[in-house]
């Protein structure tokens, strides 16, 4: 039996979710498919590498182990795809270029900081460049220029996105994010609470952070789903959105990192609450050798924990 390398990822992200159905979810599989997959992969090791129980899967001694020894196997995968580091192939750490990576909302930092770390250790001379624009003005770019890679964040599904994209664009997962409310640490209206109905705060008085027209910012996206939020002000100036936080007691949406850098509290839903950021370029990038390796670096990140 030769397995696919990405066999090894999909059962590390199995892993990291704890539950094979949030697993299949966060792949887009059928949960049917990734169990068949889990229960091949065990008998033909003779091994049980996750006890299954209703609230989801845990690793047993002997899955340690070869979970283990898949991350190894990985780690010598990824660097015999990676052309740079052949002896004749070095010359491509010379490459003077320019890329540009649009964002349509807040990507965790920590992410995308380690990827550009080891980007730039492959080429020292490509510059990056990180601008916010809107879902239609990534499309419009991403559909000539092969030299750009998009990162999207929304609450709508991949279909839904499929539909509206050119046949020349490539969309795939990134991360996935979990949303929280959040409040400054003093307001007296989050002292007493651990979880928060999602309508409870549609009623709060909100500000959101936005770059990009309100319609497609991901956190509105996201509110909608559940009912009409009563948003009190929209701004994309980071001082004076935390202004309005910390003077009037409001309340806003955002990842975990965000409260945790802004030094808001940040209160878990009541229901399961998270966005998807998806990759997305032009399907001639891949023949790009810089942009084969920066896409290759992003699509490492797709398989893990859910970034907060």
């Amino acid at each position: 039996m030769i397995l696919n390398t990405d066999y090894y990822k999909y059962l590390l992200v199995v892993e990291d979710c704890g539950s094979i159905r949030q697993a299949a979810e966060l792949l887009h599989m059928k949960q049917q498919n990734l169990s068949s997959m889990i229960r091949n992969i065990e008998h033909y090791y003779d091994i049980t590498i996750f006890e299954r129980s209703p609230k989801g899967v845990h690793v047993t001694e002997d899955g340690a182990f070869f979970l283990k020894e898949a991350r190894a196997l990985l780690e010598i995968a990824d660097r015999m795809e990676s052309p740079y580091l052949y002896p004749s192939k070095q010359y491509y750490s010379q490459i003077v270029d320019s890329v540009d990576i649009y964002c349509s909302g807040i990507i965790g930092s920590h992410t995308l900081v380690s990827v550009m770390n080891q980007f730039r250790e492959r080429f020292p001379y490509v510059s990056v460049n990180f601008l916010t624009r809107s879902k239609a003005d990534m499309i419009k770019a991403q559909e000539q220029d092969i030299k750009a890679v998009s990162l999207l964040i929304t609450a709508n599904t991949m279909e839904q996105l499929e539909i509206e994209l050119p046949e020349n664009l490539v969309l795939q997962p990134f991360v996935r994010m979990p949303i929280f409310a959040a409040t400054t640490e003093d307001n007296p209206q989050a002292q007493q609470l651990a979880v928060i109905p999602m309508q409870e705060l549609l009623k709060k008085k909100l500000v959101l952070f936005s770059q990009v027209e309100l319609e497609e910012n991901f956190i509105y996206e996201l509110l909608c789903k559940h009912g009409k939020p009563s948003i009190q002000h929209v701004v994309d100036n980071v001082t004076i959105f935390l202004d309005l936080l910390w003077q009037n007691h409001l309340w806003t949406a955002c990842t975990s990192q965000q409260a945790q850098q802004n030094n808001l509290r940040a209160i878990p839903f009541q229901e399961e609450c998270r966005a998807q950021a998806y990759i997305l370029y032009h399907k001639d990038a891949a023949e790009d050798i810089v942009m084969k390796n920066l896409l290759k670096l992003l699509s490492q990140c797709s398989y893990g924990r859910e970034k907060a």
